[in-house]
Parts: structure tokens; sequence; C-alpha cells
């Protein structure tokens, strides 16, 4: 327990990685389903609810059909699939095969099974069981302004925008999110059952920190949740239960909670990562705050800010440091190692001041640094056998309708093999485009041989 103690502080924020969520859910054991696809139709055992509305017939082409926009219909409806289309005639529904997809508006669906149902404006889709008795083919769906979404199962009226979802696993900031049941309105309103965040990738976690959580509601404005406990290593920790939560979700770019990232790592233990705190100071430029703490000791932080003014110029700089802990204290093989390094990169834009140029990329810092904090943490091979660290800045301008041209340069280059440092500190060119002296640019008739003569200039200081 003293490896994980660290996070229990913390159990309060897990309810943040709600506010980009559109639906969400996981089943655990999807419905069997019947192999013979072209008889045989998966069962919709949810309720008609309040998804009904009237829609006229779609055509049944067998590989893509359109339908009017009419009764209600806001835009045409798009079908097809690849193996098979059956359409009931007398209930007036559309069953869909086999990489079936169906489209409206900014709405997307694909998956092995569809089923339309023209009379009430109602899509369902499903997977299927393969060969192998694997349930395959998933709905991937795609909602208005929202990213793909691979679900088990969901229904959707197109008219009134209400959907029942089951079965939904995505990734939202490092972490994931599942929930046996999700339900949506026409205000894109969410309404989320039995629902968990964990740090595992698999739709059941087992060696994770999790919150689980009983319901959840997410609106455009806010974020309400019910009672949520903890799970651990796979085991519920109810007696660390919070009753309800709620927070804002503004519009607008605003100061705030950075939520972080949970984990293990083999030398510096259990790790609560990226936890920090953004600052937005205004439209002009903002900044993150960030910090990484391991059970085993070890800690980060960094300063991450950027800046951009419209037709000036932008850039950023970041700012970290490191203490690496290995080893058991009190032994000889026992290290504490600090670390730091800093970067820059600006870039003036040519429509501050036409005819210069300024530009800037910097970096430098201990040689340990990508070594020790695994570059990062984004494990990146390259970066972390990479031996040296290169910067340089640059100014040009040019005079006299470009015919001038200046520039000058500053260089740094760190070996981090050797612990070597160089520097070039300046480097300058001028140069004068070549030109007639003798020329007259009143001259009437031929050159004449001296008016051929061309000079031109240069200078260079190392």
């Amino acid at each position: 327990m003293r490896s994980v103690a660290v996070f229990f502080p913390n159990i309060l924020l897990f309810l943040t990685v709600f506010s980009g969520i559109s639906v969400y859910g996981q089943e655990n054991s999807p419905a069997t389903l019947p192999s013979d696809t072209t008889r045989n139709a998966p069962r919709d055992t949810l309720t008609v609810d309040s998804l009904n509305s009237s829609l006229d017939s779609l055509g049944t082409k067998r590989d893509t059909t359109q339908k009017d926009a009419t009764d209600g219909l806001k835009a045409m409806v798009t079908i097809a699939a690849a193996d098979s289309q059956v359409t009931e005639l007398k209930t007036n529904i559309i069953h869909l095969y086999g990489d079936a997809k169906v489209k409206y508006e900014g709405f997307e669906l694909a998956a092995d099974y569809i089923r339309v149902n023209q009379s009430i404006n109602e899509v369902f889709a499903s997977g299927l069981m393969d060969h192998n008795n694997k349930y395959s083919g998933r709905p991937v769906v795609i909602f208005p302004n929202e990213p793909p979404k691979t679900v088990d199962s969901l229904r959707y009226n197109f008219d009134t925008g209400n959907g029942v979802t089951f079965g939904i696993f995505t990734e939202v900031d490092g972490g994931f999110i599942q929930a046996s049941r999700v339900r949506k309105n026409q205000y894109n309103e969410m309404s989320l059952y039995h629902g968990m965040y964990s740090t595992c990738n698999l739709p059941q976690p087992h060696t994770h920190f999790g919150i689980q959580i009983s319901k959840g509601i997410v609106t455009e404005n806010q974020i309400i949740s019910g009672p949520a406990y903890l799970v651990m290593e796979g085991v519920p920790l109810k007696f660390i239960t919070i009753p309800f939560g709620f927070f804002p979700k503004p519009n607008k770019r605003s100061s705030g909670f950075l939520f972080p990232t949970f984990g293990e790592e083999f030398n510096r233990g259990f790790y609560m990562r990226d936890i920090g705190w953004y600052l937005a100071f205004n439209d002009y430029w903002d900044s993150e705050l960030r910090g990484t703490l391991y059970s085993k000791g070890s800690w980060e932080t960094a300063i991450l800010t950027r800046y951009r003014v419209n037709y000036k110029y932008n850039g950023g700089f970041n700012i970290n440091f490191a203490n690496t802990k290995s080893g058991v204290e009190g032994t000889d093989q026992y290290q504490a190692l600090h670390d730091f390094r800093v970067n820059w990169n600006h870039t003036q834009l040519q429509e501050a001041n036409p005819g210069t140029t300024f530009s800037a990329s910097v970096q430098f810092g201990t040689s340990g640094y990508a070594h020790n904090t695994a570059a990062n943490a984004s494990y990146n091979y390259e970066e972390i056998t990479r031996n040296t660290m290169n910067s340089s800045i640059s100014y040009g301008r040019t005079f006299a309708d470009g015919k001038v041209n200046f520039t000058a340069s500053m260089r740094h280059s760190q070996n981090m093999a050797d612990q070597t440092l160089s520097l070039d500190l300046p480097t300058f060119s001028l140069s004068v485009a070549s030109f007639n002296p003798f020329d007259s640019k009143d001259r009437v008739g031929e050159q004449k041989w001296y008016q051929r003569i061309n000079v031109s200039y240069s200078l260079r200081g190392d």
C-alpha cells in the first residue's frame, strides 16, 4: 500500500474525464447472434421509448440506396451493404448484412448488421458471430462533431436524436472509459450506467487503477456523477466512496485542473503522471504546470508555455526538471540523479516586418536527461540514444529593394557522450547583388565595353 498511497487523494478528480465524451459503454458478454446472415437478424430487445417518429420508405437497391429528405428528415439517408440487403414490405424494414453502412447528415454508422426501420426513422446496429463463434464486425459510429467510437450495439433515431448504446470502450486523456449502457437524447445530453474509468486498456481490466461509477450525466455545461468507488488491482475498495460529484464545463478556454494518468514502471514504480494546472492567461499565450510522482521516490516537474500573436510571431518554451532515484537506499547501488532540459522555439512571420526574419531553436540540458526519464516517458529509442543536442538562432535583413542581404546566426552543439560543448558566436554574412556601376538607365543604343562591367560584393565573418 505504501507504493500506491500517493494516488488516493486524487480520486475526486477522475470525473473530469467525462468532459469530452459523447456516448460510451462496454458490455462484457455480447448477446449471441445467429450466423445465418440472410435469414435471421439479431433481435433488438430495446423498447421503443421516445424513439418514435414518422419515416417514408427507403429504396432497396442492392449496393447503395438513397432516401429523399421528406416526412421530417432534413437530409438524404444513404445505405449500403456488401453482402446482402433484405426488405420486409409489410413492416417497412430493411436488413443490411456484411460491411453495412448508413449515413445521414453528420451521423455515420458501419457494422456487420444494420436494421433500418423506415416507419419510425430508426436504425439498429450490431456485430455478428463469425465462423469461429466470435462476435465480430462491431458497429463503428460517428456522431456529428465527435470522433469515431466502437460499440457492441446501438439504436438511434434520426428525427429525435435519441439513442441507446451498449458496449462502448474508448480512450480519454490517457485513460480508458467503459460502461454497460449510455442513453443520448436530442439535447446531446448523455446518461451513463455502470461505468468505469481505468488505466488498463483491456475491456475487462485486471491490473489497474480504476474508478467504478454507478451513474453519470454529461450535459453541455456540466457533469453530474452519482456514487463512485476506487478499484485497485482488480479489488473494489468500496470504503473509499464518494456519494456524488458536480463539475462545470466552460465553453471557452479557461484555467483549470489537468487530470493525470496512472500506471507502473519497472524501475520507478507506480506513478501519477502529468497532474497539473492549465493557465489561460489571454488569447495570446498560455501555460501548463505539470508534475509526476513515482512510488519509489522519483519525481518530475515541467513548465510548458506557448505564445502566438497573429501575423507577427509564435513559439514556445519548455523547462523540465527530474529527480530520478534508482536502487535501494542505503546500498552502494543507490543513485539520486538530478537532470534538467530547456527547449525554446520562435518564428517571426513575414507579415510582421517584410524583409526581416528571425527564428530560434534552442535545446540544452544535462546529458542524462533523456536516458533517466525515458525521453519524458515516451520511450522513444532514437531520443534516448541521441548523443548530441543542437541549437541555432538566426537573423536576416534585406536592404535596397532586396539588393543587399545581411544574415547572422549563433550555433550551439552539445556532445552528451563526452560532455563537451561547442559554440559559434556569431557568424555573419553580407552580400550585394551584382550590378553594372557604369551603365546608365537613360542609355540609348548598345552597351559600351565599360558599361558591361559587372560588380558584386560579399563579406563573411566566422
